[in-house]
């Protein structure tokens, strides 16, 4: 039986969680921009979320010496927590789905990051061999957890809405 600390088990629910929620707001926001704008508007939102991704890359650099990492990792998560309450409260507006559509392909990869960064900090590297691959697993549970969820959620109002 593999024994984790508490900061090994916070951080498999960090990227269990965190993908978890990228998944589903990832496939609520594309499904969202092609009903609202077409398939034929995808190659402009995925530049607008580049352009999202380059500005936050930016933003990050910029307030780096103010702002500590733990902060910045805090409100890359909150924004990602933040932007699925919102997909929740007001999933009839307009900008719903693009917001999510923007802040998980635009701030993502940042995300992504930020927990790789952070996993990489508190766990040594005699722990490394047996905790990142336990982390990849919980990575990959909460993509397809999200994945399912989503389709779930999208039979379920389908259903309703006949």
């Amino acid at each position: 039986m593999l024994q984790l600390t508490f900061q090994q088990r916070i951080l498999c629910f960090i990227f269990f969680s965190a993908n978890l929620l990228a998944t589903a707001l990832g496939c609520y926001g594309l499904a969202q921009v092609i009903t609202q704008f077409g398939a034929e508007s995808l190659a402009l939102a995925f530049c607008a979320a580049g352009a999202v991704t380059i500005a936050g890359n930016c933003l990050a650099y910029l307030v780096g010496p103010f702002v500590g990492r733990g902060i910045r990792f805090v409100i890359l998560h909150f924004a990602l927590a933040a932007t699925a309450l919102l997909c929740l409260q007001f999933s009839e507006a307009s900008y719903v789905g693009p917001a999510a559509f923007l802040a998980v392909f635009g701030l993502g990869n940042i995300t992504h990051t930020a927990n790789r960064l952070l996993a990489q900090r508190l766990i040594s590297p005699f722990e490394a061999e047996r905790v990142f691959p336990l982390l990849r697993r919980f990575r990959i549970g909460g993509l397809v957890l999200g994945g399912v969820l989503i389709f779930q959620l999208a039979e379920l109002s389908t259903s309703i809405n006949r």
